[in-house]
């Protein structure tokens, strides 16, 4: 892995969709990451989808994992 991964994981999305904030998740999120491990990082853009999650959090006073089955990326489940 690339040593300035962060900001890889910073400037590549930000020029492809522009999502509105991502999250590093998993080994690199804890700092234990070794070598050939998964860089896990979620996305997220303020879509209409995601404005009702944030409606359904303040409604229900819970947190919401609000997902898309149609545009799930299913590469890590089936393979790449």
């Amino acid at each position: 892995m690339q040593l300035n991964w962060q900001k890889v994981v910073v400037e590549k999305p930000a020029t492809a969709i522009n999502p509105a904030f991502a999250i590093v998740f998993g080994s690199y999120a804890h700092g234990s990451a070794r070598k050939n491990r998964v860089l896990g990082i979620s996305l997220f853009q303020v879509t209409e989808r995601f404005l009702l999650a944030g409606e359904i959090v303040q409604s229900c006073n819970v947190d919401v994992d609000l997902i898309d089955k149609k545009t799930v990326d299913t590469s890590e489940r089936y393979g790449r």
